[in-house]
């Protein structure tokens, strides 16, 4: 993927393929390599963040990876590596979920800034529940978790193959 001028201060991500379309969710600096090379420092030497976490009981019981656990395990080799991440909001929008709960979709820009002011562009959308104020929070809490996790390919340290449809067990494919 290379990036095309747009003008003279950013570009957008085209395929290498130059028939194909713009894709309009990234968008990054003239040059971008120094983000890249750090993006890929800090992801060969992040570890496993774990679910440690757990929703009430009847919300599902169901563990996952906490803001919190995801960020500290990230920040610090970020920065290591010259990166920052600036959030935006570009677009909300709350629907009433049922008497009670409202449903938030909240649409974000997040900057991967270099220290020699490189950078990259992509967006993120998240939805949150929420019968309160917090619907934002939550949806910012979300995307930034999705984002890191995704971005630097942070694995869980689970076994899926022993826990994942198999009863705790392992199974084998049947030839």
């Amino acid at each position: 993927m290379t990036c095309l001028n747009d003008n003279e201060d950013s570009v957008s991500a085209v395929p290498e393929n130059k028939n194909a379309e713009p894709l309009s969710w990234i968008n990054c600096s003239p040059e971008f390599d120094l983000v890249i090379d750090a993006m890929v420092a800090v992801a060969l030497e992040v570890a496993p963040v774990a679910k440690t976490s757990k929703t009430p009981s009847q919300m599902g019981g169901y563990s996952y990876r906490g803001i919190d656990d995801v960020v500290n395990t990230v920040s610090p080799l970020m920065a290591k590596n010259g990166l920052i991440i600036i959030p935006a909001i570009k677009q909300t929008k709350a629907e009433q979920y049922n008497e009670k709960w409202r449903m938030n979709t909240v649409r974000f820009q997040f900057r991967i800034a270099h220290r020699s002011g490189q950078y990259i562009d992509t967006e993120m959308v998240a939805q949150a529940l929420d019968n309160g104020d917090k619907a934002i929070g939550k949806s910012t809490s979300y995307a930034l978790r999705e984002l890191l996790c995704r971005m630097f390919l942070i694995p869980t340290g689970d076994d899926t193959e022993a826990t994942n449809y198999s009863g705790g067990k392992r199974w084998a494919a049947k030839i």
